[in-house]
């Protein structure tokens, strides 16, 4: 009763100018603030875009969002501060120094406001940007790399292709033809045949005005050559339209520029006044009877945008706005309107301009979770600028580069599409930076002792072995040699590399199958290729990696004849030396030390090739340590997933921030056992309905998982709030490391599963006892040879995407790996996980359901009134459950109630027999509700349902209660109607 205390809601807004690297760079991508992307799009030249997301931190209960304008900055050498930039220091664009060569942005508000960042909170919060800069000063053609795995854009024209929309203005054709009546407004003459890729976003952000009653029938064109005694806009013909297959691709946007002036009548106070711009999109047909094209059917509208300016004695008013262009566009319809305010009046004529212009490519940050991509650098030209750039490189005279080894690195990192992205600090240097890209793409950077010039040689398979130089003991001298063992190399390689869509360390493995089953058992080790932000091209590192690690290479020194004083790292030779018991060897130069005065032979460091080690003669082979592996992977036996209560997410690891931040996906577990075979781990790969090439299913790896043991149950299970099971099923299962207050799950998948927890041991009977319908689920009867599953104890084992509740068509494949060995994709079963519900946000279903006989409830069984005289009226009771507790209070099936979250309401429902809804009693607040007995109709029997409902969401498991009132017609026929 009553109102609530008003809250204080205090914004906080502040201007920053943010630098961001050295310029010119070739597109800003991304804005994230507190690790929330608040704008993606890809500016490439000194533009303003609009951020107005003021619930994005939760709204002003929370802390806000964020609101206002940002100035970008590319960093070229030319560009000036703006207007607002310069009224900061005091100073106008002319005076105001212009930051050239350095990429930046001004966060700002309207007018003379600063920018938005947060609410109810006095501290600016994290920003981060995302930005492309390409190395173009070694060539053009091969900056630009594409992510391996990733569709390569058409080479039709070489790779010089546009990073965004080329930003050129087209001028359309104008459509005239009778008006329409426009919703609230009346008739209007239409303007048609719009469409472009938009470069540009709204400056005005945020400026919303109540309707002040516009001035109708003021409409402006696109800016064409018009009669001079109609005033009718002239054809206009265009060959570089979009096409119709453009549009429908959702590549086509409106544009709109508009400017309106208003002057002040007595030259005393400010001119002020409001424009008004609506659009609609329709879709349209050539009429066969009058050959004209004609609007069609409306596919969707724009609210209208307002805007306001005053200043001194007049000012200027722009809308600058562009919207999406629906697919099956055909037609476009606008109005603009104006209204000045007292005192002032109208001065620009109704004739405006519109912005048409298209593109076809523009790749964005945005578009990396759908698939989409931006390019990444070439490190071959990356090296290069970092040694001769100036500013922020190591300043090497362009004369001292090998532009030709330079070159060739590029074409083949180009070829192998091995591109890299990354972050540089100053806390670098720039010869770090260097070995670490060198470390990356596996080269060899070093100056030639002739010239002095720095070359580049990449380490690659890109020899003929019948055509190398072979050497023995007449050319050089081994001084020292070993062979590593088996018992020293490494089979397994874990990657570190950086995930484009989160910012974050991701990993992939790899393993060498063959020095795992020699070694029979894991020797790992890992590799930080952080430059790298893409899945399949770290794998290929990983792979790289592995097969050179996980074999017992030979390495040595050489004391080398000066004839072959040429010789440079990188070099390869075939090595002959019988006194090693060597036999055409392949071997790599990695470092080459000149001679000297007394001593004119080279002294070169060689290891054996890794890409012709089958090449070598052994004529003392080694032999095998152990026999071939005695078991291979075969598809598990038991296989499914569930997506996790709230509760078990947050006892998992999971927090309710991430789970907040990340509504409404859900975190969805998946489970596979097979009682005779031990897996090191089982991969997991997903698809789903959504995920498609050329038509087919596209499966990709979502991570790894330990086993989850299950077992079938040795008996069937009453339905009941506590029962127990045998110790030796569950020292089975667990191996002896299960505890009370572990969790299991009876069943397969969400509706058709029901959690149950270890409680205590009964040493004497050597039994478990077991709660019964914990979290979400309701107790069930279940039949021997239901499944029991372990559930896993972290939320880590959870798939690496979250999904959306509804997708329909999420299939999983398991695969296993044993002895080294995984199963392949096409062996895996197909698991069918079917719809994902939203079960992390559902509430908790209520429990303890009863229908009541006087005081007593009839527990599980079956509401039975037989005895005259029957109830008029049916009550039924309940026991209220909050998600948001269970993590630490987990009450039984039978326990009382426990507080419920703000808003939640319990619903209860009145079936027929056949499964139809007779009736509801929807927003029930307390533990109770009687209804009349006739809501069961003329039958007097159905069954009661009882379902939590919270911000839209219903309970997923729902316990229902079968009630009959007078005695049944005939024997059976209540048989199994109970069930929850």
């Amino acid at each position: 009763m009553g109102g609530k205390n008003s809250v204080k809601v205090y914004d906080y807004q502040l201007s920053v100018h943010y630098a961001i690297c050295h310029g010119p760079i070739d597109s800003i991508n991304q804005v994230r603030i507190k690790d929330k992307r608040v704008w993606c799009g890809a500016v490439t030249e000194r533009r303003d875009v609009c951020i107005d997301l003021p619930e994005v931190f939760g709204g002003d209960g929370k802390e806000g969002g964020v609101r206002g304008i940002v100035e970008c900055y590319p960093g070229t050498f030319d560009q000036v501060a703006s207007e607002p930039l310069a009224k900061r220091m005091g100073l106008t664009p002319a005076t105001a120094p212009g930051y050239r060569g350095i990429a930046s942005l001004f966060f700002r508000g309207m007018f003379e406001a600063g920018f938005k960042w947060v609410t109810n909170n006095p501290y600016v919060p994290s920003l981060d940007v995302s930005v492309t800069k390409l190395f173009r000063e070694l060539n053009d053609d091969y900056a630009a790399i594409w992510p391996l795995g990733e569709p390569e854009p058409d080479m039709t024209n070489g790779w010089n292709i546009p990073l965004v929309p080329d930003g050129n203005t087209y001028e359309m054709p104008v459509i005239l033809s009778n008006g329409i009546t426009i919703p609230g407004i009346g008739p209007a003459e239409p303007i048609g045949s719009f469409s472009r890729i938009s470069t540009y976003e709204n400056v005005y952000c945020g400026v919303e005005f109540e309707n002040p009653g516009f001035i109708q029938g003021e409409y402006y064109r696109t800016k064409v050559p018009a009669d001079g005694d109609t005033a009718e806009p002239l054809s206009v013909t265009n060959d570089k339209r979009p096409s119709i297959e453009e549009i429908d691709a959702g590549l086509a946007h409106l544009d709109v520029f508009l400017v309106s002036e208003f002057q002040s009548n007595s030259g005393r106070v400010d001119g002020l006044g409001v424009t008004q711009y609506y659009v609609w999109f329709y879709g349209g047909e050539t009429n066969p009877e009058t050959g004209a094209f004609e609007p069609g059917e409306l596919i969707s509208t724009y609210p209208k945008f307002y805007a306001t300016v005053g200043r001194n004695s007049g000012g200027k008013n722009t809308i600058d706005r562009n919207w999406p262009i629906p697919p099956g566009t055909r037609f476009i319809r606008q109005y603009y309107g104006y209204r000045p305010w007292p005192g002032s009046s109208y001065v620009s004529t109704p004739e405006k301009t519109v912005k048409v212009n298209w593109s076809g490519l523009e790749y964005t940050h945005c578009a990396i979770a759908e698939g989409g991509m931006l390019p990444d650098a070439n490190p071959a030209n990356f090296l290069w600028e970092l040694f001769i750039n100036k500013d922020w490189g190591l300043g090497e005279d362009v004369s001292q580069m090998n532009e030709v080894s330079f070159q060739a690195a590029s074409q083949t990192l180009f070829n192998e599409r091995f591109g890299i992205s990354f972050k540089w600090m100053e806390q670098a240097d720039g010869e770090t930076i260097a070995k670490e890209v060198i470390d990356h793409i596996k080269a060899l950077m070093f100056q030639d002792p002739v010239d002095a010039r720095w070359n580049i040689k990449l380490l690659r398979n890109d020899y003929d072995i019948g055509g190398l130089t072979i050497i023995g003991p007449s050319e050089c001298e081994i001084t020292e040699g070993r062979r590593r063992l088996w018992s020293e190399v490494t089979n397994e390689i874990v990657v570190t590399y950086t995930d484009p869509t989160t910012e974050e360390s991701a990993t992939v493995t790899a393993h060498n199958n063959a020095a795992l089953a020699i070694q029979s058992g894991i020797s790992s080790d890992s590799r930080n290729y952080y430059m790298v932000r893409n899945a399949n091209l770290a794998q290929a590192l990983a792979d790289r990696d592995v097969a050179e690690v996980g074999y017992p290479l030979w390495s040595g020194t050489l004391r080398l004849s000066r004839k072959f004083w040429a010789v440079r790292p990188g070099a390869v030779f075939r090595l002959n030396y019988p006194d090693e018991e060597i036999e055409d060897m392949v071997i790599r130069v990695m470092t080459v030390q000149p001679g000297t005065p007394q001593d004119r032979n080279l002294v070169v460091t060689v290891v054996e090739d890794i890409f012709s080690v089958s090449h070598t003669v052994y004529r003392t082979p080694q032999d095998r340590l152990l026999p071939e592996a005695p078991q291979r992977p075969v598809p598990m036996i038991h296989q499914t997933a569930i997506a996790l209560p709230y509760p078990m997410a947050i006892l998992g690891g999971a927090t309710p921030e991430q789970i907040e931040q990340n509504a409404p996906g859900q975190i969805v577990v998946p489970m596979a056992s097979h009682p005779d075979m031990n897996p090191n781990d089982i991969e997991v790969w997903i698809h789903t309905d959504t995920e498609l090439v050329s038509g087919f299913p596209y499966w990709r790896n979502s991570g790894r998982v330990g086993e989850c043991e299950a077992r079938e149950l040795p008996f069937a299970m009453a339905q009941e709030v506590e029962s127990v099971l045998p110790r030796e099923l569950i020292d089975e299962m667990g191996h002896g490391f299960i505890f009370p207050g572990d969790f299991l799950m009876l069943g397969q998948g969400d509706l058709g599963s029901e959690i149950i927890r270890l409680d205590s041991f009964n040493i004497s009977a050597q039994e478990w006892d077991v709660t019964r319908g914990m979290f979400d689920t309701i107790p069930r009867q279940w039949d021997a040879g239901t499944l029991l599953w372990r559930l896993p104890s972290s939320a880590s084992d959870a798939i690496d995407t979250l999904l959306i509740p509804g997708l329909d068509g999420l299939d999983l494949r398991f695969l296993p790996r044993v002895a080294g060995q995984r199963l392949h994709l096409s062996e895996a079963d197909t698991v069918f996980y079917g719809e994902v519900l939203p079960r992390l946000h559902a509430p908790i279903r209520p429990a303890n359901c009863q229908v009541m006989n006087g005081g007593t409830g009839f527990g599980f069984a079956q509401a039975l009134f037989e005895t005259e005289p029957y109830p008029t009226n049916i009550t039924v009771s309940w026991s209220n459950r909050n998600r948001l507790d269970e993590d630490a209070l987990q009450p039984r099936w039978d326990a009382p109630s426990t507080g419920i979250e703000a808003g939640q309401t319990t619903t209860i429902r009145i079936y027929d027999l056949g499964g139809s809804l007779l009736t509801e009693y929807p927003g029930l607040t307390g533990t109770s509700h009687t209804f009349p007995a006739a809501d069961f109709g003329s039958a007097r029997k159905g069954w009661v349902e009882f379902v939590a409902v919270h911000d839209g969401y219903e309970s997923i498991q729902n316990a229902r209660r079968y009630v009959r009132i007078g005695l049944a017609a005939g024997w059976g026929l209540d048989w199994g109607n109970n069930w929850g």
